[in-house]
């Protein structure tokens, strides 16, 4: 072999020059940096579908408000009462209604605790402007004088405040209270 101007002359044998190498690819290396890229573009689009859901707003669809919206007919479900007294503050009557679906039944009770009358009517719940309004009609005595009989049908403006309904009769307000 030759000797080089870059072998020095204490050598017994020249140096091997190194080879240079060839600018090549190295496979492995670009599969791994493809595989991160490709990753890192999966992560991303990834990240911005999470943040596309979570920051779309959902359809205008009542179901999906924070609670279900509860109406004045569930509201008035259940059994109310009403102690009637004279103006000396003696009872003279009491009365207990019970309201399933659009059926009202109201059970009059004198003060030594004897039905006195039952009548069943059937009812909706309108507006009269600004006011709720409850209509009955289709009644019936069930029980007591006159059983058998139409109940006269009517109506009435009302309030529901928690466990209190007030009728605005015309013969003045009625205030009933939750049965427990």
């Amino acid at each position: 072999m030759p000797r080089g101007n870059y072998d020095s002359d204490l050598d017994d044998r020249p140096r091997r020059r190194a080879r240079r190498r060839r600018p090549g690819t190295n496979l492995a290396v670009v599969l791994v940096c493809v595989g991160a890229g490709l990753l890192l573009l999966l992560l991303a689009a990834a990240g911005v579908g999470a943040y596309i859901l979570v920051r779309a707003k959902p359809a205008a669809d009542p179901s999906l408000d924070a609670g279900p919206a509860v109406t004045d007919l569930e509201r008035l479900a259940g059994g109310w009462e009403c102690t009637f007294r004279d103006p000396a503050g003696r009872v003279t009557m009491r009365k207990v209604k019970l309201i399933v679906g659009t059926t009202e039944t109201a059970t009059w009770y004198r003060p030594d605790g004897t039905v006195f009358r039952v009548n069943r009517v059937e009812f909706r719940l309108e507006a009269r402007g600004r006011a709720p309004v409850f209509r009955y009609f289709n009644g019936w005595v069930v029980d007591g004088p006159g059983a058998g009989q139409p109940f006269p049908g009517g109506e009435y403006e009302y309030t529901l405040d928690g466990d209190t309904w007030t009728e605005f009769d015309p013969g003045g307000p009625i205030v009933w209270t939750r049965r427990r």
